[in-house]
């Protein structure tokens, strides 16, 4: 994939020429599907095709998944500089991002539109592609349904002969050994689960007490909710919701209770977590139980995060029971669900993030004109509206804005400056938005406004006209003159410097209307032409 990726950019670079005054190879990078745990990177380069240097100032991946090496660097005249986008997806979704140069001066931001497919590996998990909320819920639940499902002497059996037994399932015991989960106590030389109970007061915890689906099957044995513990933190626990516990009456092993709540040891906290989302999701919510303990439950499962025996013993139960438990497998499920316990739904999330906190305007001559870029990311899962673009100073004009951001995508704005005297430029651009967070966003404006040192401006002003797709320049003399021609965007479609006092040239560009700037003699003049 690298190699044709390779020699497509190169491609489009030669297919570019010297249109445009920064060439990126591409605007989009699409990896399409890539798996979780095998990220992919695609190799993008920039070409300077100015006459003066161009300095990226910084690399901006607006989205966790997509990284790129974070540099400031300059390229000089005609030269070109390679960089690698990486995409290491976590979830089986689609994504949609930007890659943001940062370029000094008055080249503003260049993006780069960069999406792929994350997929798990393996089929186990294909129904959840793409899906969230209810529907993921929904998904899960069908795919988790209908395990193996053993009498409840056959389920203990397994459980402290095979799964939990730590002669058994990889941890190197020498005997047959059993840790209760709750306070560590481990029962060492059992003969079989009968001894362990009789003898070594070992019992079984029903993570959802049974007491509340009244001991019905499958629920009751089904091993995803079932651990080994002592029989006194058995007894204890009972049918209490877990939750933090501050004034304990009962302290064993790192775990605590009070008459209201159980809270397990640290090394308990996740996989309990799990195994009650595991329970809602394959059964109900029996008695709202798991509701009003679903934040805590949350912030353990983050933080305490499945380790390798969490991960063995889902495999081991996998080979028994025919089924898994998916936040074991994928704990970034919860991203995606907002509730385990009732109706899911994901918020509004609508964000405003500048590609850039400043615009750098860099040095402007005085009554000169040309367009300057800015690009707004639309970060949420949600439209990102804007409603009003104004600066607070003169000599700005507003010439393009976006109206509407969809997510995961960046608009353009697009305005002229024209400084009067030298000076500090010390501007603001307000932004009216629809994130509640910035609705009205400010972004800096700075600059240097300078005088060109010449009193008769206008001698020397090119003529030029686009007929036809066909570009003439005309000047008074056959000074060095250097050409930019701007689109509507911004963004520089022509750039060329000439010795001669007129040029012909194919415009490969559609009729409508385009900005220029031409330097010569240390003068800078800007004008608008109207393509035919």
């Amino acid at each position: 994939m690298k190699c044709l990726i390779q020699i497509k950019i190169f491609c489009l670079v030669l297919f570019s020429g010297i249109l445009n005054g920064q060439t990126l190879s591409t605007d989009l990078v699409n990896f399409g599907e890539v798996e979780t745990g095998a990220p992919d990177s695609f190799e993008v380069v920039l070409t300077n095709n100015t006459s003066d240097d161009l300095d990226v100032q910084r690399l901006i991946s607006l989205q966790l998944e997509f990284q790129v090496m974070d540099t400031a660097l300059t390229i000089t005249p005609s030269d070109n500089y390679s960089f690698w986008i990486r995409f290491a997806p976590r979830h089986n979704i689609s994504y949609n991002s930007e890659i943001i140069l940062d370029l000094a001066g008055p080249h503003g931001t260049l993006p780069v539109d960069v999406r792929g497919v994350g997929k798990y590996p393996g089929t186990y998990y294909s129904s959840t592609q793409n899906l969230s909320e209810e529907p993921l819920k929904s998904a899960l639940k069908t795919l988790i349904s209908g395990h193996t499902s053993f009498s409840y002497n056959v389920a203990r059996d397994k459980m402290y002969m095979e799964i939990d037994n730590q002669r058994v399932n990889g941890q190197g015991a020498s005997s047959n050994t059993l840790e209760c989960v709750y306070t560590g106590r481990l029962a060492v030389g059992y003969n079989n689960r009968i001894d362990a109970q009789n003898n070594y007061n070992f019992n079984t915890e029903h993570t959802f007490p049974q007491s509340l689906f009244n001991s019905q099957e499958p629920m009751r044995t089904d091993l995803f909710h079932l651990f080994p513990t002592d029989v006194g933190a058995n007894s204890e626990r009972g049918n209490k919701p877990f939750g933090n516990v501050s004034n304990p009456s009962w302290n064993v092993g790192g775990s605590q209770s009070n008459s209201t709540a159980f809270e397990p040891r640290d090394e308990q906290k996740g996989a309990s977590a799990r195994a009650l989302f595991y329970f809602v999701i394959r059964y109900q919510d029996y008695s709202n139980f798991v509701q009003p303990q679903e934040t805590v439950l949350r912030e353990w499962a983050a933080s305490f995060p499945p380790d390798e025996a969490e991960k063995q013993r889902n495999e081991d139960i996998f080979t028994e029971q025919k089924n898994r438990n998916p936040f074991i497998d994928h704990p970034e499920f919860l991203k995606r669900i907002q509730r385990i316990s009732g109706t899911s739904t994901a918020p509004v999330v609508i964000e405003a993030l500048p590609a850039e906190d400043t615009i750098d305007l860099g040095g402007v001559l005085v009554d000169s004109t040309a367009p300057y870029r800015f690009h707004l990311y639309a970060g949420g899962n949600s439209d990102l509206t804007i409603s009003n673009a104004q600066f607070d100073q003169p000599g700005f004009t507003m010439l393009s804005s976006a109206g509407s951001i969809s997510p995961g995508e960046v608009g353009v704005f697009v305005f002229h400056y024209t400084p009067t005297v030298n000076g500090q430029i010390n501007a603001t651009l307000t932004l009216t938005t629809s994130d509640p967070d910035n609705s009205a966003l400010d972004i800096p404006v700075t600059g240097l406004a300078v005088m060109t040192g010449v009193a008769d401006k206008k001698h020397g002003q090119p003529a030029i006209s686009i007929s036809q797709r066909q570009l003439s320049i005309s000047m008074p003399d056959a000074a060095e003159t250097k050409i930019e021609i701007f689109d509507l965007s911004g963004k520089i479609i022509f750039n060329s410097t000439f010795n001669q006092s007129s040029i012909n040239s194919p415009f490969p560009f559609s009729s409508g209307i385009y900005f220029y700037r031409a330097i010569r003699d240390q003068r800078i003049f800007t004008g608008k032409i109207i393509a035919h």
